[in-house]
């Protein structure tokens, strides 16, 4: 037992040195040159090895530079009693950290240096040469320091989300951008690369964080969005989305309101995979502006993420030459301008709204479902009014609000959830058949039903709501409906029905002329100033008490 102890004491002993001084630092007593051993201390770096340059151990007179392919693990430039210059005219790799202290200074004369980890600079960078390019190659990375950084030219790699950590300039004579991987300008505070060329290659991500584009991105020279590249406004402040440049995918996330300034460019559409939009989170407000994708291939989405919000405002309809568009299940689309279009989607939750005056909305002409809630609201207007031209299925609730006028035309409309109508309802000739369990009909507004069908059970009318008919009243297995104590009902159509089961109202007057093949129970006033005619084996049922019967017929 004791010599195995002594064994693995031994092993720790031999082998503890190799971990902590896994690094070398450079010495300059021999020349400059980077790759001879004898300048470093523990022979030259490698991708396995950190490398100082500006330690007590540079006493010599010569300053290191980097005169053949060359590698390290990290590079710690200056902070010594000795300023360090550090020149690179050859491809140099650090496969973790550079830092750049107060009293250390690289000058890049040519070449690529290429960077896997943070670049924290607190001293200087002088890019001397036109092919001075840094590449950032790793996967998080961090581009900080006390002092602005001035890049010739500088590539994100692919692979690398590198975030912003302090301002960035990229200048000179033939100075660039280039985008392959993820750039992140930072937020809270956010912070601003300024440039010449700049370009967004092929599954390049640039992440947009302050309020205007050109608060991350100011750039005299070209603009280039590839092909497949992303752009994505991704704060959580307001923000204006720039319409100067022909996005290929353009993503909304973070919170608040991302807004349109102007029509976008058409967005690109030389592929199919190009021209997309996605809102992640927040809201994508176009106010009065348009969203289109370009028309030379068929292609690209249209994407509302769930909790999310699409604002279309002006006289716009739905943004055009979407090839697929997905409104997830609790997304809202919200038509908030004038006098517009509704395009036939499927809808999460839709909102008909206005922005001033009186809002006019043409319903589309093909049938179409809303996955959650259909409502009208009149927003910042006075009025908003809409007649279906087709069938409308709506899976959760409708609510018709104050001030708005919805016409149901000839069509028969599906409601699995509640109806709540503050404003008008006009049936037309239209049927709203009630589909939902434990359904409810409320509301101030008016109620005027041409057929009501009750195919849900328990549905309920809440006490306020005076209800009036011009159609037919059916109840379908296993639907069934009770008007609370209070409410009203009037039958007020020529040679109109009641039939089904389960039916219990309060009052319940009869204007016009109706026949009943059912068994109603009534626990109001039963009022008849038309006809009415109840066939067997159907049967009044009155249960309340110091009730009456009234009128003709």
């Amino acid at each position: 037992m004791k010599s195995a102890y002594l064994f693995l004491l031994t092993c720790l002993l031999f082998n503890t040195p190799r971990l902590i001084f896994a690094q070398t630092s450079w010495k300059g007593t021999t020349s400059t040159s980077w790759t001879f051993a004898g300048n470093w201390t523990a022979g030259v770096p490698t991708a396995t090895v950190d490398a100082i340059i500006g330690d007590a151990n540079f006493t010599g007179v010569n300053q290191p530079t980097v005169n053949g392919t060359a590698n390290c693990k990290s590079l710690t430039l200056g902070g010594g009693t000795k300023a360090s210059t550090l020149t690179v005219s050859h491809a140099l790799t650090i496969a973790v950290n550079i830092l750049i202290n107060g009293n250390g200074t690289i000058t890049h004369s040519g070449s690529s240096f290429t960077v896997k980890g943070n670049w924290i600079n607190n001293g200087t960078y002088n890019a001397s040469g036109t092919g001075s390019t840094v590449i950032f190659a790793g996967t998080t990375q961090l581009l900080q320091g006390s002092n602005v950084t001035t890049f010739r030219k500088l590539t994100i790699n692919a692979g690398s989300i590198t975030t912003l950590g302090v301002n960035v300039t990229v200048s000179g004579t033939s100075s660039k951008t280039t985008v392959i991987g993820t750039l992140d300008p930072g937020e809270s505070p956010t912070y601003k690369l300024t440039g010449t060329a700049f370009t967004v290659n092929t599954n390049g991500i640039i992440k947009v964080k302050g309020a205007l584009f050109t608060d991350n991105y100011s750039n005299s020279g070209t603009v280039t969005l590839s092909s497949n590249s992303t752009v994505e406004y991704a704060a959580t402040v307001n923000q204006t989305i720039s319409s100067a440049y022909t996005y290929s995918t353009l993503i909304i996330s973070g919170s608040g309101v991302k807004s349109l300034g102007a029509n976008l460019t058409s967005l690109r559409s030389s592929a199919t995979t190009n021209g997309n939009i996605t809102v992640n989170s927040g809201t994508l407000d176009l106010s009065g502006f348009t969203a289109n994708r370009g028309t030379s291939s068929a292609g690209g989405t249209f994407t509302v993420a769930n909790g999310a919000f699409l604002k279309i405002g002006g006289i716009n309809t739905f943004p055009a030459n979407y090839a697929t568009v997905t409104l997830n299940l609790t997304s809202t689309v919200e038509y908030s301008g004038t006098v517009q279009t509704i395009s036939a989607k499927t809808y999460g939750n839709l909102i008909l709204s206005s922005s001033s005056g009186m809002a006019t909305k043409t319903m589309p002409a093909t049938a179409f479902t809303i996955a959650k809630d259909f409502s009208s609201n009149v927003g910042d207007g006075t009025f908003v009014s809409y007649t279906a031209a087709s069938a409308i299925t709506v899976s959760g609730n409708v609510n018709v609000g104050a001030s708005t006028t919805f016409n149901g035309a000839t069509f028969t409309h599906n409601i699995a959830g509640n109806w709540t109508n503050n404003g008008t309802f006009t049936g037309a000739t239209s049927t709203i058949n009630m589909t939902g369990s434990g359904a409810v009909i409320s509301g101030t507004g008016t109620h005027n039903f041409n057929n009501l069908t009750i195919a849900g059970s328990n549905l309920t009318a809440a006490a306020t709501s005076v209800i009036s008919i011009s159609g037919n009243l059916t109840s379908t297995s296993p639907g069934t409906f009770t008007h609370l104590p209070g409410g009203t009902l009037t039958m007020s159509g020529i040679t109109k029905t009641i039939t089904g089961t389960g039916i219990t109202l309060d009052n319940l007057t009869i204007t016009g002329t109706v026949s009943s093949s059912s068994s109603i129970i009534i626990t109001g006033n039963f009022s008849v100033t038309g006809s009415f005619t109840s066939s067997s084996p159907a049967v009044i049922l009155m249960s309340g008490t110091a009730k009456t019967i009234g009128g003709g017929g």
